[in-house]
């Protein structure tokens, strides 16, 4: 920090705006205006979800950050709204730049390239890293809940790594019994994404807090119908496009997605709705 100081001070005749994109306003402060980019402050609301060192790190570079910054760049207006009450920071500091999806998207049927592996026939697909917040096991209980209660096995495949601290898919599906219907893909290119999207049955998206939750515009831009939380940004973002439960309910999610399986019309007007949604974040 002390050599970017150092640096950006025989820069400072030259600079009229000094940008900070990636979540912290450093060098601060500058005699110059100064924006920074604030995508959520997940850790005031789960701050079980992180480690003590990064909880300090947070608080101190976030708060101060924002407080010194001239102007806020966020993504969502939850997060504008997260970031008045919490930061307190006045309204017309802030300015809201909802996320875009990459073009492909929109070109799912085009570019779609099938990953090398076996898929189910039917499934569906959650695409994310393997941290507490998404939330993959009500995924998985619900799977669980079809099986017992309603006597109807679903297949899901999962993209993304695992993380330290993280959830252990492999390790709960053995817990579960559900080794046989769950498929991980890790890391897949764009247009792996884009068919596996194409070809699922629905995208579920069970996040306990999201700033944005770009896999939402992904997967209605291909194509591809979304149930979603209901909680943070993820209803502002997919609109009537998607479908919302309770992410702390297993039985909310299984009876959304029966609900999904059964009606066929549901799912074809979901589709549109969400392609025509998923146009509002085109670049």
């Amino acid at each position: 920090h002390l050599e970017s100081r150092r640096e950006i001070k025989e820069h400072l005749h030259r600079i009229d705006l000094f940008l900070c994109p990636c979540g912290s306003l450093i060098p601060r402060p500058l005699p110059v205006p100064t924006v920074v980019t604030i995508v959520d402050i997940q850790e005031v609301f789960f701050p079980d979800f992180f480690t003590f060192h990064n909880l300090v790190a947070r608080f101190w570079h976030y708060v101060g950050s924002t407080k010194m910054a001239d102007h806020v760049i966020t993504i969502s207006n939850f997060s504008k709204d997260t970031l008045i009450k919490h930061h307190h920071l006045p309204a017309e500091k802030i300015t809201v730049a909802h996320l875009c999806a990459d073009e492909r998207f929109y070109k799912a049927d085009q570019v779609a390239k099938c990953p090398d592996a076996v898929l189910p026939g039917q499934y569906v697909f959650y695409p994310a890293n393997r941290w507490v917040h998404k939330n993959h096991d009500v995924l998985l209980q619900a799977m669980v809940w079809l099986r017992d209660r309603k006597n109807i096995t679903v297949h899901a495949v999962f993209t993304g790594y695992d993380q330290e601290n993280g959830y252990s898919i492999k390790e709960k599906a053995e817990e579960y019994g559900l080794s046989g219907q769950v498929v991980q893909l890790g890391y897949v290119s764009v247009e792996e994404l884009t068919y596996l999207y194409t070809h699922a049955k629905c995208m579920v998206f069970p996040s306990f807090f999201e700033g944005f939750g770009i896999p939402v515009v992904e997967a209605m831009a291909s194509g591809c119908p979304v149930l979603a939380s209901k909680s943070t940004s993820l209803p502002e973002v997919g609109g009537d496009g998607i479908v919302c439960f309770d992410p702390f309910s297993p039985e909310d999610l299984a009876i959304s997605m029966l609900e999904f399986f059964e009606k066929p019309d549901l799912r074809n007007k979901l589709i549109a709705k969400g392609f025509k949604r998923a146009g509002d974040f085109s670049a």
